[in-house]
């Protein structure tokens, strides 16, 4: 769906599970990838974004919904919780 397509290579801040605060991502193009990426992200086609964290080389995909992303600008500026 566009709603997902047109974000694809964005940049922003993702809300990692418990115990794990805003972190730098990049809403994904699942196309791009493969293996158990791309199945998490077919799972979740126009329900939740591939998210690709920067820096986290042991589980550096995930899929999130919006509620749980913000804006790259926004987050700068230490407003996360004008996201959730």
């Amino acid at each position: 769906p566009p709603a997902f397509t047109s974000r694809f290579g964005e940049i922003v801040w993702a809300q990692g599970g418990v115990g794990f605060g805003w972190w730098p991502a990049c809403i994904y193009d699942p196309r791009l990838t493969q293996g158990g990426a791309r199945q998490l992200a077919r799972k979740n086609v126009g329900i939740k974004h591939l998210i690709y964290f920067f820096e986290c080389h042991d589980a550096p995909f995930a899929v999130m919904g919006n509620s749980k992303l913000c804006p790259w600008e926004e987050g700068l500026l230490g407003k996360f919780q004008e996201c959730s």
